[in-house]
Formats: C-alpha cells, structure tokens, sequence
C-alpha cells in the first residue's frame, strides 16, 4: 500500500504523456530544470510532483478538462518549454493556493495519499542525505504503515495529554504532527499503548532508516511524554519543511 501511494503520481504523468507526443519527443525534459528565474533549481518533474501532492492528493480534485484542453495545444505547438512550465505553475496556483495548502497541512491529514511520501521526506532531511536505491529496496520490504503516536483509539485519558475533551482530542488526533512511519509488525504490537510506552517500538534495528521515527523515540523517552504542545509543534516543524520544497 505504502509503494503504491507513493508512486500514484505515475498515473498523473502518464495521464499527459499519453496525451502529449510532443512532451514524449522531447527527450529529457522531466529532468531539465524550469527555464524560470524564480524556480531556477525545480526541475519539470518535481513541478508535476507537487502538482500531484496539492491538486491530486491534498485537494482531492481531478481537474480533467483542463489538462486535456492543455495536451491538446501543447500537441499543436502552441507551447515553449517556458510556457508549459507557466502553465504548470499557474495550475498548481489556481487549484492548491500556498496559503490554503499551508492550512490544510496543519489540520487533520491522515489518509492523504501523500503522507507517506511526505514523511519519508522529512526523515531523509532528519537523516541530513537522500535514500539510496538499495535504501528504498529495504523500506519496501518492511511493508512501512502510517502510525499514530497518540493512538486512534486510546486507552489512556487524552486530558492526562493536554486535551480538554475527547473532541478536543479527535480534532488534532490525525495532524501531521501525530504520525510517523513505522513497519506493519511492529505497528500492531504497539497498537493502542501510551507514546512512553511505544518509543521502545520506534528504536528497534527494523527502524534504522527511519530517522523520522527514531528521532521521536528519543524525544519521547528524554522528556517523558508526548503531548498535545508537542502534537502541535511537532505538526508545525513537519509542514514547514513540506512548504520548503513543495511550491
């Protein structure tokens, strides 16, 4: 599940690919950076990406007609590599604004198929280098779900935690700041338990490459809880690190 959500974005690709001979003729062009001053060090492809990640994936809108209407002309010609890039970018502006996708990342998240990639991308930034080939072959084969550190459905006193009330709870319970990666196995054996109680379960050797996760055990462990104040500033440190390379 967690590869297909991250590779979801072939489809968006294909979808103009198919539809673009010339975008095809034009060898490279994914891996060419924007012939714009302003997105000088963003390459084709990372644009799409982001397109995927806020249209697609966060806004949960499948803008069809446009992009169709779009393969057509730039099949005619009608488009230089600098007008597909503005195109691009006007599109991602027109459906996902920054300022709204800024808000959405800080409210509840949880089953947006870009979360998986996007907290593999911090734990890369955590780790200070990129995930090698043979990296990735390690974390697909640990079959990585999303986990709630403050359980979804807890058996503790969310007001123990720094929550008023249970909707109080229910209201932040699926922000960014409440999840991580961790492995299929160990999430079921960590399931419902406290956060002091599932940081063991964080640090194992199954977690190595996972430095989104091991950083949260530590934190846990040296202050001895994981709070709302920490759902919350943790959600806040999450997303602007996405705003830094999602545009």
């Amino acid at each position: 599940m967690f590869v297909n959500r991250k590779y979801k974005i072939i489809t968006n690709l294909l979808r103009i690919y198919k539809r673009c001979p010339v975008l095809r003729e034009r060898r490279g062009l994914l891996n060419r950076y924007l012939p714009l001053d302003e997105f000088k060090e963003k390459t084709f492809l990372e644009l799409l990406r982001d397109i995927d990640i806020k249209v697609y994936k966060t806004r949960g809108t499948n803008p069809r007609a446009e992009i169709s209407r779009f393969a057509c002309d730039v099949n005619a010609g009608q488009f230089s590599e600098e007008e597909i890039a503005r195109w691009l970018l006007n599109y991602n502006q027109q459906w996902m604004p920054p300022e709204e996708f800024a808000l959405r990342l800080e409210r509840n998240i949880y089953g947006n198929e870009a979360v998986p990639y996007l907290l593999l991308k911090y734990s890369e930034q955590l780790r200070g280098r990129a995930y090698s080939l043979e990296d990735f072959k390690k974390l697909v084969s640990l079959d990585l779900t999303v986990e709630h550190v403050l359980s979804r459905e807890p058996n503790f006193d969310v007001r123990a935690y720094g929550f008023e009330s249970e909707e109080d709870y229910l209201e932040h319970r699926d922000r960014l700041g409440n999840l991580t990666l961790l492995p299929k196995p160990l999430n079921s054996l960590a399931r419902n338990k406290a956060p002091l109680d599932k940081a063991d379960y964080y640090d194992r050797e199954e977690t190595s490459l996972l430095e989104i996760t091991r950083v949260l055990a530590t934190n846990i462990k040296s202050r001895g809880r994981f709070s709302k104040e920490d759902l919350i500033d943790r959600t806040k440190d999450i997303a602007s690190f996405v705003k830094s390379f999602v545009s």
